[in-house]
């Protein structure tokens, strides 16, 4: 579990993981919260979902409004559970990071 925990930290901290967002990225030590994780998984899952109905689009014709709430959901779901997990992680690190600075 510590090895998933490295991966997904070492993913969080490249700057090419943000996609041009590196504003949004807290710093180390800074716990992130629902709010942050609401916000981020919504700005960060439209590319897909635009990509994902111009993809159906082209394909098909036309996209229905139910296969866009169907993409929209589908592509919200993956989202907010991988920052999830990547917020547990990130907080994980945020308290051990604070608790080291408390001890100095």
């Amino acid at each position: 579990m510590k090895q998933l925990e490295h991966w997904v930290l070492r993913i969080a901290d490249n700057d090419l993981t943000w996609i041009g967002f590196n504003w949004m990225r807290p710093a180390k030590e800074r716990r992130i919260g629902i709010g942050y994780i609401l916000f981020s998984s919504f700005l960060l899952a439209l590319p897909g979902i635009v990509a994902g109905a111009a993809l159906l689009y082209v394909v098909r014709g036309a996209v229905e409004p139910r296969v866009w709430l169907a993409l929209f959901s589908l592509g919200m779901a993956i989202d907010l559970s991988l920052h999830a997990l990547f917020a547990h992680y990130w907080n994980r690190r945020a308290a051990s990071l604070l608790q080291t600075k408390a001890g100095r």
